[in-house]
């Protein structure tokens, strides 16, 4: 089924009812983006793409990939700029050199570090690293779990896994089972 798109009132998270079908069922998946100035409703993960990619669900297979890293990319300059922006004062005074240099590269270059020990999280696209690339992942230093406080990875690899990696760095501001 094709997304629904609702425009949300200013500082409004979720619209007070859900978008229904015509016959009144409800929608299996929702996603706030735009900083929650839209909501688009749909019944698979594409649908929800649709609206952050226009014309994602007319691509093949391919298509859909590449679009999906795309958005990653776009996302991550974002999500990285929004951490910097937020970032302690003390934090960003004690980063070293390469820390430095990692967290203000261009986002379409991957990180070559082994491990990353600072509290800052760094943003990074995992198609960029092995095992899609030769590029080894850098681990965390602060947490060995799949998303460290100071890691944050989005995965455009699976539509699903990119929409909820988008809800975490902040990209978009809600994402919705079941409404």
């Amino acid at each position: 089924m094709p997304v629904v798109i609702d425009r949300l009132a200013r500082g409004q998270v979720r619209p007070p009812r859900p978008l229904l079908r015509p016959d009144g069922s409800r929608f299996a998946l929702a996603v706030s983006y735009g900083g929650n100035g839209w909501i688009a409703y749909g019944d698979v993960p594409a649908d929800l793409l649709d609206a952050l990619i226009p014309g994602y669900c007319g691509l093949d297979d391919q298509a859909r990939l590449v679009a999906r890293i795309r958005l990653a990319y776009r996302a991550a300059v974002a999500a990285q700029a929004l951490v910097l922006a937020e970032a302690d004062s003390k934090e960003l005074r004690a980063l070293r050199p390469r820390e430095r240099a990692a967290l203000l590269r261009p986002q379409h270059e991957a990180v070559r570090l082994e491990c990353w020990s600072s509290p800052i999280p760094l943003v990074l696209v995992d198609t960029a690293y092995a095992p899609f690339t030769s590029v080894d992942r850098p681990i965390s230093a602060v947490a060995d779990v799949v998303d460290p406080p100071n890691m944050m990875w989005l995965r455009p690899q699976d539509e699903w896994e990119l929409l909820e990696s988008l809800a975490r760095s902040g990209y978009v501001q809600g994402l919705y089972e079941a409404l």
